[in-house]
């Protein structure tokens, strides 16, 4: 390139000076002038100054390569360009989209806000259409009661007479004539249910009115509770104000007793609300014994876990990794309420000691050592009896999937046992050998 910019020069320095020359002899003032003034410089070390500075960027862009290498970088940066312009505009399609969603559930909410409302107004109506019938009922009731005899609705009136010329099948007109025995048997049938339809409608405004003066048989039941069992509850009432409890078990058994006898009631909070009942206890109470009981039944489950050699790798490690997921969210749950409900449960006298580092928290650090150990030493032997059978990516992929494991474990529990630990060595030699093949 420099070469050709070379004899581009030259070929230019001839003729711009023939021109020159040229313009001087037809001005001699210009010639004087020219004359006075300095000469420039040559155009050559112009056009080998620009070629430089394509040289340098050049070697800029294209990592200081000339010619194949410049292009190059030149193609480069056009492509960065092109994919920077790309992802502008799907990030302004992605923001159009987004707005647009916005305006939509912005409508929505509106729509949303106006239904509401229209049902609350609507309630309202109801509202005063239910107190316009019970007056209405109660009226009613009351005329029924003082023996005033109601009036029968009116019979319909007859139907009217057809009009004339009206043809009766499809061939020549008949003459009909009016039976007044149908009209008196029509209104007598008339009258009889219209007086069966009123009883009917007296009896259901009366089971309306029982509901609204609140005479249902889940509020019979309510009241029946109330004062059929309130011994039973003045004695519950007793036994958990004055209860406390040595450990858990303890605790648990007592909520199970207390909850059922509270079972025979028709409705617990709307019986309880008649009484002084502890609710903040026996809250608690019911509280810490549902947590306890969960992490003990997941303690319980994880540390009778055996390793089924029926069933595929993959299933058992599976099983163990979700073991390893509860415990540590139980775990980080019990933690939470020991911050937030520890000084009541020793206020309403519940032990806490299980609440602890020492106590359940650390049993399930035991249990989770416990699964690492399961997990490797399965690992351990998939390894040996695919050996030969199956491909290098595979092991690697299994043992580094056991490692993994040991890694949350040790995390989770602060640490490894020795027995653990062997097999743990066990790994990581397969995985030095295996980093020596490579």
């Amino acid at each position: 390139m420099r070469q050709e910019l070379g004899k581009a020069s030259s070929n230019a320095l001839p003729a711009s000076r023939t021109r020159i020359s040229a313009t001087e002899s037809r001005n001699p003032r210009a010639d004087s002038a020219n004359r006075a003034l300095p000469r420039p410089k040559p155009a050559a070390k112009t056009v080998s100054r620009s070629s430089a500075d394509r040289d340098r960027r050049g070697s800029a862009f294209g990592g200081g390569g000339t010619g194949a290498n410049g292009d190059a970088g030149v193609e480069e940066l056009e492509r960065r360009l092109g994919e920077r312009e790309k992802l502008l505009g799907d990030s302004r399609a992605e923001v159009l989209a987004l707005r647009a969603q916005v305006e939509k559930l912005q409508v929505l909410n509106a729509e949303l806000k106006l239904e509401n409302k229209n049902l609350a107004d609507g309630l309202t109506v109801a509202e005063a259409k239910i107190k316009s019938l019970e007056h209405k009922c109660d009226q009613a009731n009351s005329i029924t009661i003082s023996g005033v005899a109601r009036q029968p609705p009116p019979p319909p009136p007859p139907p009217p007479p057809p009009p004339a010329g009206v043809q009766c099948g499809l061939g020549k007109a008949k003459t009909v004539h009016k039976a007044s025995a149908l009209v008196e048997l029509y209104n007598s049938l008339t009258k009889r249910d219209g007086k069966q339809g009123s009883m009917a409608t007296d009896i259901a405004r009366i089971s309306i009115v029982g509901e609204l003066r609140n005479r249902s048989a889940y509020l019979l039941a309510i009241k029946s509770d109330v004062e059929t069992k309130r011994h039973l509850i003045n004695h519950l009432i007793e036994k958990v104000q004055s209860a406390s409890f040595t450990n858990m078990e303890e605790a648990l058994s007592f909520v199970d007793w207390f909850d059922g006898q509270l079972s025979t009631l028709a409705d617990e909070s709307a019986v309880l609300k008649h009484f002084d009942w502890p609710e903040k206890k026996a809250d608690a109470l019911r509280e810490a014994a549902y947590e306890f009981r969960a992490l003990k039944s997941l303690e319980d489950e994880a540390s009778c876990f055996k390793d089924d050699d029926s069933l595929a790798c993959e299933t058992t490690l599976k099983r163990i990794s979700s073991f390893l997921v509860k415990l540590e969210r139980n775990t980080s749950r019990l933690i939470k309420l020991r911050a937030t409900s520890m000084l009541l449960y020793r206020e309403c006298k519940i032990p806490t000691d299980w609440m602890l580092d020492s106590g359940m928290v650390s049993k399930m650090k035991q249990v989770s050592v416990m699964l690492a150990k399961v997990y490797m030493r399965k690992v351990s032997l998939e390894l040996e009896s695919t050996r030969h059978a199956e491909r290098e990516s595979a092991q690697e992929a299994l043992l580094f999937e056991g490692v993994r494991f040991a890694y949350r474990a040790h995390q989770f529990a602060g640490g490894l046992d020795s027995e653990t630990m062997l097999i743990f060595e066990e790994l990581k030699k397969r995985v030095e050998s295996q980093g020596r093949g490579h």
